[in-house]
């Protein structure tokens, strides 16, 4: 490997670390606010299936087969949020708790045709099958006990958000498509770099994975085939691949969209003002043309030595894996 690639190599993973997940835990009060709303908006369709099944009985059946729809989709996203915020403010959730329920007879009155209600019921199995608002959607999936337990099939399982990057500057020309989950948040960063930054449980979360393009400093007669990138896929050139105080655990050859590529995963160090965090990478390298893509899994697993509730990329590779295989250059052929 040459000096030249050595160097870009590295000073890529240390424009990945400026923008990895900052020291957050899951309870936050905007959190709070989110799952109010969230619990407002199942309650308050209980509230109204219940209304219909009382004032038109002969949809008495459909009612029920509407609340199992959607129960068995989202049931146990309700149960494990109400649990959750038990346990982090118990007092809060209680007032919060109350609210909603005693405000329900004044807001939601019965439909008073069985045309509207029957529209309704239709309404809450479109939602079973996640046709709700945004921000709502993406709650109940934060709290999914399946995707809690194992975040990729969220992805696997259609609960997606798709970006591309057409018309982005950062992109250097290179037009690519990738998926997230839907539970995640898309943004720019600041770097140059970063085209397009995708974090966990809706921006709030300590999992992060960047997209990057950057040029290769190539002369008029140099190139990367795919002969290079196979002899970098050893460990002692991959150790030039990960940041400084990071530390190489594994690696290899891959191939992406038919691109020479290499993968490595590495733990590394980093301190921020009075912060040292510890995390957990996956970068997966892809080459074309003249520029390195880069996609980027970034896990923040430790505070100050203290270990955060989380079980690290363990739990997030199969995801990582997935969101590298969804990408895709628009303009390969």
């Amino acid at each position: 490997m040459t000096k030249k690639v050595i160097l870009f190599a590295a000073l890529l993973l240390v424009n990945f670390l400026a923008f990895a997940a900052q020291p957050t835990f899951m309870f936050t009060d905007i959190l709070l606010k989110d799952a109010a709303r969230t619990y407002g908006f199942v309650k308050g369709q209980e509230f109204r299936l219940n209304l219909i099944a009382k004032k038109h009985p002969s949809l008495e059946l459909t009612v029920k087969q509407a609340k199992l729809k959607f129960s068995s989709e989202f049931g146990g996203s309700i149960s494990l949020l109400e649990s959750y915020m038990k346990e982090k403010t118990p007092k809060k959730w209680a007032e919060v708790k109350s609210k909603i329920e005693g405000a329900l007879p004044a807001l939601i009155t019965p439909d008073e045709t069985e045309v509207g209600a029957q529209g309704f019921i239709q309404e809450v199995i479109n939602r079973a099958e996640g046709k709700i608002p945004s921000r709502t959607l993406k709650t109940l999936l934060m709290f999914h006990p399946r995707y809690f337990k194992r975040p990729e099939l969220e992805l696997a399982e259609g609960y997606k958000q798709s970006y591309t990057s057409t018309g982005n500057p950062k992109s250097k020309d290179v037009d690519f498509y990738i998926e997230v989950p839907e539970s995640w948040d898309a943004k720019s960063a600041s770097s140059p770099n970063v085209v397009q930054q995708f974090t966990s449980e809706n921006g709030r979360g300590l999992e992060v994975v960047n997209v990057l393009v950057k040029d290769i400093p190539l002369g008029p007669d140099e190139s990367i085939t795919k002969t290079t990138v196979e002899e970098w896929a050893n460990p002692q050139d991959l150790k030039d691949f990960i940041p400084k105080r990071g530390k190489f655990i594994d690696g290899g050859y891959m191939t992406l969209e038919n691109l020479p590529g290499l993968w490595v995963r590495y733990d590394v160090s980093r301190s921020r003002v009075r912060t040292e965090l510890e995390m957990e990478g996956l970068a997966y390298f892809v080459f074309y043309k003249n520029k390195i893509i880069t996609i980027n899994t970034m896990i923040t697993t430790h505070a100050n030595g203290e270990k955060i509730e989380r079980v690290g990329l363990d739990k997030f590779e199969k995801l990582s894996d997935l969101i590298a295989n969804s990408f895709k250059v628009l303009n390969l052929y």
